[in-house]
């Protein structure tokens, strides 16, 4: 397929988003002005169809329920034809994100869910903290080692989706994803991949991989800038200058996890974790 059909699809799958997202807007619109008429029996209204019955695009709709500014979870769909133009708009949203390209509308979604990355002190790695940023490396002693080094943060919250950046610029190895509970204590990642961990690293300056219970290589540009979003058990990253998806895991399992942080063994440069903004009050 060549670029000039690639653009096209683009353009149609933009085109399509936004003519459903009209009518999802229309149909609530709509749903709200028949809720504020009175009721006469309020045990009539249609209930919500969020059961786990409906299996067939149940999870896709649990992962992409935040992935525009304009279908938020607390946008209920209390009518069948408008849950359907809602999960539509939803599945074309991902498929558009699955070709590298993330609406401005859905990264901003992302940006809303920044997290509150906290590190502990650590003896096998330096920590430090500036006004905007956390920065991890490497000791000076640590040659002799194999396994890379890491840190965890405090746990995640399940209730709730989260965003954090990374910035790695020209470090030669790195890894940044999450781990389980049962690996929070875990000062090393693994050299051979196993259960707990779900990462991207970079190795040697030039091999990019996806890592969980086996090894993927990414054919992909490698990044300066890490943006990863956890939304229930899905885990995504991104390349966070251009805003296209590097790698994406479902994680087949209900605990918290913890963000976990590698600045690998081949230089000392800092991983930088951006800090979240605080709310200033006028």
């Amino acid at each position: 397929m060549d670029p000039w059909q690639i653009t096209a699809i683009v353009f149609i799958c933009a085109f399509v988003v936004s003519i459903l997202l009209h009518f999802f807007l229309l149909c609530r619109k709509l749903r709200i002005n028949q809720e504020s008429k009175p009721l006469i029996n309020s045990s009539e209204r249609q209930p919500l169809i969020e059961s786990s019955d409906d299996t067939e695009n149940h999870t896709d709709t649990d992962y992409l329920s935040v992935k525009c500014s304009y279908l938020k979870e607390d946008d209920k769909c209390t009518n069948t034809k408008c849950l359907k133009i809602k999960q539509e708009s939803i599945k074309i949203v991902n498929e558009v994100e699955e070709k590298g390209i993330v609406l401005d509308s859905v990264w901003e979604s992302y940006l809303e869910n920044e997290a509150d990355i906290i590190l502990p002190k650590a003896q096998h790695l330096e920590i430090s903290e500036s006004a905007d940023s956390l920065h991890v490396r490497l000791p000076q002693n640590i040659q002799g080692q194999d396994n890379w080094p890491c840190i965890t943060g405090t746990a995640l919250s399940p209730e709730r989706s989260h965003y954090w950046e990374v910035e790695v610029g020209e470090k030669s190895s790195w890894a940044i994803g999450v781990a389980s509970g049962s690996k929070k204590e875990s000062i090393c990642i693994p050299d051979t991949p196993e259960g707990g961990f779900w990462i991207i690293q970079l190795c040697k300056g030039k091999s990019l991989e996806a890592v969980s219970s086996k090894v993927i290589k990414l054919q992909k540009e490698k990044p300066r800038k890490v943006g990863v979003y956890l939304n229930r058990n899905y885990l995504s990253f991104y390349n966070a200058e251009n805003k296209q998806r590097i790698q994406r895991f479902e994680i087949k399992q209900y605990e918290k996890l913890y963000p976990v942080f590698s600045p690998g063994l081949h230089d000392r440069g800092p991983l930088i974790i951006k800090k979240k903004k605080s709310i200033t009050q006028s």
